[in-house]
């Protein structure tokens, strides 16, 4: 091959290279152009990711306000309950002091109810004594005038029963005495009921002694002796009961002065508890008051959150669907750039894939042309070394 020749494919070969340079520098350009479009589009995505996360926070700043309205909401409604248990508490409390304050009354009620049951029944006792006493005074009156007859038929035997007379006499006058003192003791005893029977016996017995003495003479003395020691010894146990009822009538009329006082005390105390009474009815009023007053005041509040409530519901709804239509539209914007960027980016893929494929085959090209210039030198050398020999 001749110098020219190789001159030639020399030239040819820069020529190649100057080509293959303008297009690698024209696909830099490409690139570099491409590069700057995907930045700007990666700004961008990153301005509207920016923008998706301002929103989702302004979002959850509105769920955060839903649920401090909700805590709110569940607050006053404890507050409401709490308030409903403390004035039910309250009014426990009150029913309680009432009803404790009002139990010892009751109790002196119940007492002073039972201690006038007791008094209706010493009044229906001494009635009973009452008739009792009407009744052996009646006997003991007959009686004496059954004895004034056996004296004036015992007249006959005076002179043999000198000292029966006599005795007599005492009897007469002890029955006397008897008489005055059981007079007395009519007037004076109220409450004996247990001794009407044993009166009454002791009355047929002498009835019976009396009627002995009548039919026998010969025993009409022993039968007196024995009717005056029974008396003497009733007498005795009649006086030793006449003093057992005059300390019970003494206790009786100290009971009755306590049952006074204690009646004196109970109309104090019914006044103070009907005072009390009439206190307590105002102060519940003035609570009932306040209680509805209250009520009416969170009636009036729970109306007004309501109201507010809806309102900001109302605004928030429009700021929602505001909000939303702002999104969707931001959303749709979005994707047409989303898809926009990925067409472009699949179009500069396929041009990267291009000019990659371009430049391998530009790399292999270059290749085979050094080779190809290569065996061209190394022919063209060896031609140099052959003519130098020859000419030498």
């Amino acid at each position: 091959m001749e110098p020219k020749q190789i001159e030639t494919q020399l030239s040819w070969l820069d020529e190649q290279r100057r080509k293959d340079n303008e297009s690698i520098n024209r696909l830099s350009e490409q690139v570099l152009t491409t590069e700057e479009r995907i930045a700007s589009h990666a700004k961008q995505l990153q301005d509207l990711s920016s923008e998706i996360s301002r929103l989702a926070g302004l979002t959850t700043r509105i769920h955060q306000m839903d649920e401090t309205l909700s805590k709110q909401r569940q607050d006053f409604s404890r507050q409401l309950g709490e308030a409903e248990d403390r004035r039910t508490e309250k009014e426990k409390a009150l029913e309680k002091i009432r009803k404790i304050d009002l139990e010892p009354f009751a109790k002196q009620l119940e007492e002073l109810r039972s201690q006038i049951e007791v008094m209706e029944e010493f009044k229906q006792a001494l009635n009973d004594r009452r008739e009792a006493e009407m009744r052996i005074t009646s006997k003991i009156d007959n009686l004496e005038k059954m004895i004034e007859d056996l004296d004036a038929k015992d007249e006959t035997h005076s002179r043999n029963l000198v000292s029966l007379g006599e005795g007599r006499k005492q009897d007469s006058r002890r029955l006397g005495e008897l008489q005055t003192e059981t007079s007395e003791i009519l007037k004076r005893i109220e409450t004996m009921r247990g001794e009407h029977d044993s009166t009454e016996d002791r009355v047929r017995r002498v009835e019976v002694r009396v009627t002995d003495l009548v039919t026998s003479d010969n025993e009409r003395r022993e039968a007196q002796t024995v009717v005056l020691d029974q008396q003497n010894l009733k007498l005795t146990g009649f006086e030793r009961n006449w003093h057992e009822w005059e300390q019970r009538l003494a206790h009786f009329e100290k009971r009755a002065a306590d049952l006074d006082e204690r009646m004196l005390t109970y109309e104090e105390i019914y006044r103070s508890m009907k005072q009390m009474q009439r206190e307590l009815e105002e102060v519940v009023e003035r609570l009932e008051r306040r209680i509805n007053e209250v009520t009416e005041m969170q009636r009036l509040a729970d109306d007004r959150m309501k109201q507010e409530w809806s309102s900001f519901q109302a605004d928030d709804q429009k700021r929602w669907n505001t909000y939303k239509l702002t999104a969707d539209e931001g959303w749709r914007e979005h994707d047409r750039l989303h898809e926009k960027i990925v067409s472009q980016i699949l179009l500069l893929e396929e041009n990267v894939t291009d000019i990659l494929h371009a430049l391998s085959e530009i790399r292999e090209t270059d290749q085979q042309r050094v080779l190809e210039i290569h065996s061209l030198l190394r022919d063209w050398a060896a031609e140099i070394e052959q003519r130098t020999r020859s000419g030498g």
